[in-house]
């Protein structure tokens, strides 16, 4: 979400730029299976919801009263609590048919066998049906196993699992995402995207092209195969957004980190996402920001705050952030700073990327996977030239197994 706040009490205009309130994340609980009445319907009602959403959040950036916002911001809360249960609703639906889609393929693999026991063996088309897998016949694709997951060795942002064309994939997507018609010709295209992409949230994917665009951007051509008896030309998506096809998308989450293993984590998130942020502003022409103690400090307060609420204002509509560097001295006429923002992120702990993978994908994503028309400002922010300064805070919450990532940015204009 775009958000310009005026400090009206400072005789300067104080301007709060680009606080971001999108989510990059990936499910905790997601299952393979067919698409069915449920899915199709949640999805219709998602898509509505989300409209909704859109809709307030626009009202709150114009909202002059603490009584406005905060009416707003409980009708947005109740609305995305509506959202993950749908979602949720959806992905248990999943899993009630995943063991009836291998049942049928099975199925549908002995009977094959039957009548191909009774035709000629020269015939090469029948020879390829008995040797290919069931999952190959039915979906296009063999899963992996999920036994083999581990994080690349030689680790390529745009394509982070190494994925091919004929490969099958899960789209973790979320509010964001854009899903174009054509191969996007720019870094963040604003046009030629598919109505309702959220639809295809958390849905089995089959590969069936990959380009590198004239920004040096890769994308994939999919098709969604969740529903195998009615596959859908789905469109282009970013690959990055692609994850390894296994049967159970369970089986890409790490177990629960405890101990020691938590700071070690901790550490190495932090660590990727400072060196992409950097590194993403030095291929675009800008300056690296030089990490302030005192703005870290908030950013990890900050992802503490947003396991609880993942939101940049408390209940009256105010931006956390900001107040808190204000009332430290440090934002504001005559200070450090007098123009600041806050991009947060949630992201998976997976076990095919590395700690230092996931830190580093949570600014990549922002970057480039964010719908150019999304207004969420992620990427303004991480490519802004009025910021100078920047503090990361990352926490782990054990409860939902995922990474909450801080990042508070300023400068002196």
């Amino acid at each position: 979400m775009k958000k310009a706040v005026t400090n009206l009490y400072l005789t300067k205009v104080l301007l709060i730029v680009g606080i971001s309130s999108g989510i990059i994340l990936a499910p905790t609980v997601i299952y393979a299976g067919h698409a069915n009445a449920v899915q199709i319907n949640n999805s219709s009602k998602i898509h509505t919801i989300n409209v909704e959403i859109k809709k307030y959040q626009r009202q709150l950036k114009k909202a002059k009263t603490k009584a406005v916002k905060k009416k707003l911001l409980s009708k947005i809360n109740r609305l995305n609590k509506q959202v993950k249960q749908l979602k949720k609703d959806e992905l248990k639906s999943n899993q009630s048919t995943t063991s009836a889609a291998s049942s049928s393929s099975l199925q549908s693999s002995a009977t094959s066998s039957d009548q191909l026991s009774v035709q000629a063996s020269s015939q090469a088309t029948s020879s390829v049906a008995q040797t290919e897998s069931p999952d190959k016949q039915t979906y296009g694709f063999d899963f992996v196993n999920s036994n083999s997951i581990a994080p690349q060795s030689s680790f390529d942002p745009g394509n982070p699992d190494q994925l091919k064309v004929g490969d099958g994939a899960w789209l973790f997507s979320d509010n964001n995402l854009a899903i174009y018609t054509n191969l996007p010709d720019s870094e963040q295209p604003t046009s030629g995207t598919i109505s309702n992409p959220n639809q295809y949230d958390h849905h089995l994917m089959y590969i069936s092209d990959i380009q590198t665009n004239a920004s040096q951007v890769k994308y994939a051509h999919i098709i969604d195969v969740s529903n195998p008896k009615q596959k859908v030309d789905v469109g282009w998506v970013i690959l990055s957004q692609l994850r390894t096809a296994v049967s159970n998308a369970n089986d890409l989450i790490r177990p629960t980190l405890s101990g020691s293993d938590i700071e070690a984590a901790i550490s190495e998130v932090k660590r990727g996402a400072v060196e992409s942020l950097n590194l993403i502003r030095v291929q675009h022409g800008l300056s690296v920001l030089v990490e302030d103690s005192d703005l870290t400090r908030v950013a990890q307060n900050r992802s503490k705050d947003i396991i609880s609420s993942f939101s940049h204002y408390d209940s009256l509509g105010n931006p956390i952030a900001q107040q808190t560097e204000v009332a430290m001295g440090i934002l504001g006429n005559n200070n450090r700073y007098n123009t600041d923002g806050e991009n947060i992120s949630i992201e998976l702990n997976s076990k095919d990327f590395s700690n230092y993978m996931i830190g580093y994908q949570s600014n990549y994503s922002m970057t480039y996977a964010d719908a150019g028309d999304s207004n969420w400002e992620h990427r303004e922010n991480i490519l802004s030239s009025n910021y100078s300064n920047y503090g990361i805070g990352v926490s782990y919450d054990a409860a939902s197994n995922e990474f909450y990532i801080a990042y508070e940015f300023a400068g002196l204009n």
